[in-house]
């Protein structure tokens, strides 16, 4: 989370905040900012593929014009 929150709040400057909230049996991100929908639609899918590739998978999300969040769980561990 050090590393978004450097690339994208302090360097870009594209989101107010990014905040990892953990939860029972998953984590949720939620990205704030000052756009619009747009913003937070194109992101929301940027971020899901984002976190896709590193093998998490996407249990939700929440969209509107001044965030979104994406509940996610950690990659299933195979059992042998």
């Amino acid at each position: 989370m050090k590393g978004l929150d450097k690339i994208y709040v302090k360097t870009a400057k594209w989101f107010s905040s990014i905040i990892l909230d953990e939860k029972k049996n998953c984590y949720e991100i939620i990205f704030t900012h000052i756009s619009d929908l747009n913003f937070s639609r194109f992101f929301i899918e940027y971020f899901k593929i984002f976190l896709q590739r590193l093998g998490y998978s996407i249990e939700g999300e929440k969209v509107s014009s001044k965030f979104f969040s994406i509940l996610f769980k950690e990659p299933q561990r195979s059992k042998l």
